[in-house]
């Protein structure tokens, strides 16, 4: 499997102060998509800024190419991204 790069390992610190997951609703009868995909959505967005990525389009292609950073970010690794629509919302 991929592995862990240098890169990476400031994103796991920053995640693990931030918590994101305190801000994910996960309560049921949310209207919207799953709590674990809006939690991969917020990560993701954490892992652009961290990882200086200019775009939206950037952090997709990242994403897609980096099994590594699509898992930690929460992303299962055997099903297909969510489509840029999602990630524009």
């Amino acid at each position: 499997g991929a592995r862990l790069t240098p890169k990476l390992e400031p994103l796991l610190r920053i995640w693990e102060m931030v918590q994101i997951e305190r801000f994910v609703p996960v309560g049921r009868g949310w209207v919207g998509r799953p709590a674990r995909e809006r939690t991969a959505l917020a990560r993701a967005f954490v892992a652009k800024a961290v990882l200086g990525l200019p775009t939206t389009v950037a952090l997709m292609e990242r994403l897609r190419v980096d099994g590594c950073l699509r898992r930690l970010c929460g992303f299962d690794g055997r099903r297909k991204l969510p489509g840029a629509w999602l990630f524009s919302r």
